[in-house]
C-alpha cells in the first residue's frame, strides 16, 4: 500500500507541523487502519479525534492488526525537511509493516494520529492525515510505503 496524496484534517490544517515537532518523551504518532468504504473526504477531513471518526470509519480487526506507534522525532520517527527547491517543508517517516495481514479485511485507509500520552484515549487522539487505500487482507505482508516526497508536505 502506497502512503500518498494525504487528507490532512481540518483540525491541524494549520498546524499539523507543530505535532510532528513534539519532543516525543511520552507522546506519538500512531497509524491506525480503517475498513472499507469510508467516508468521503469532505465528511472525513472533519472528524477532530479518533474515537468520533471511528464510530463512522470501523478499525480494522483481521488476524495481526496492532496499531503501530512511532516516536515523534529521530532517525525512527517524523522527520520534517526543509526543501528549499520545492519551497516547502515535508514530514517524512520509515515505512510500516504488519506482517501475516490475515485474510477478511476489506481497506479503507490508513490514519496517522497524534497520541499526547501513552495511555490516551480515543478522544484524546488527534487525527492528522488519512492516506486512502483500497485492497484487501489475504494474509501476506502488508506494508504501507510512505511516498517519496514523504508523508505530508506543506507550502
Amino acid at each position: 500500500m502506497a502512503l500518498t496524496n494525504p487528507g490532512v484534517f481540518n483540525f491541524v490544517k494549520a498546524k499539523w507541523r507543530y505535532y510532528c515537532e513534539l519532543p516525543g518523551l511520552t507522546d506519538s504518532i500512531m497509524f491506525v487502519i480503517i475498513k472499507a468504504p469510508t467516508q468521503a473526504d469532505d465528511l472525513m477531513n472533519n472528524f477532530d479525534n479518533l474515537a468520533s471518526l471511528l464510530a463512522q470509519n470501523p478499525e480494522a480487526d483481521f488476524p495481526g492488526y496492532v496499531r503501530k506507534f512511532t516516536t515523534i522525532t529521530g532517525a525512527s520517527g517524523i522527520n520534517l525537511i526543509q526543501n528549499n527547491t520545492t519551497n516547502a517543508v515535508d514530514a517524512d517517516h520509515p515505512d510500516l509493516t504488519w506482517s501475516a495481514a490475515g485474510p477478511t479485511n476489506s481497506l479503507g485507509g490508513v490514519i496517522a494520529v497524534y497520541k499526547p500520552v501513552s495511555n490516551s484515549i480515543d478522544s484524546d487522539c488527534i487525527p492528522l492525515f488519512y492516506f486512502p487505500y483500497v485492497g484487501t487482507t489475504n494474509g501476506s505482508d502488508l506494508i504501507a510505503t510512505v511516498h517519496a516526497n514523504g508523508l505530508a508536505g506543506d507550502t
